[in-house]
């Protein structure tokens, strides 16, 4: 299992509210479509300050595409990035939600330890 995992930051004036609404009313519709055959999982973990003292976390949501293996992972990334179709309808989406200049994603190699 290999993860691709990116942080996002709604974009300016939009409400945290708003932004899960559309992310997942919206968003993740095309989300699925893209990934789907491909990816095991689509994930998004919304975040919260975890109490009323705390700072707002720097992004709104760490999103999750899980993978059977990096080939898989990497084949898929690439028509994403590269399919004129897909890179369109995805960043034409995503103007709509997100603030892009601070968009991350990474690899991410996952270790668990089993406490029960």
């Amino acid at each position: 299992m290999i993860k691709a995992v990116g942080l996002f930051k709604r974009k300016p004036g939009m409400s945290k509210e708003d932004f899960v609404s559309y992310y997942e009313d919206h968003h993740a519709r095309i989300g699925e479509k893209i990934v789907g055959g491909a990816a095991t999982h689509y994930l998004r973990r919304y975040l919260y300050a975890f109490g009323p003292d705390e700072p707002e976390p720097v992004y709104d949501v760490i999103m999750e595409l899980w993978f059977p293996d990096i080939e898989t992972m990497n084949e898929r990334m690439a028509w994403i990035t590269g399919d004129p179709d897909a890179v369109e309808e995805r960043e034409s989406d995503e103007a709509n939600l997100f603030d892009r200049s601070t968009m991350v994603l990474y690899v991410v190699d996952e270790h668990a330890s089993e406490l029960g």
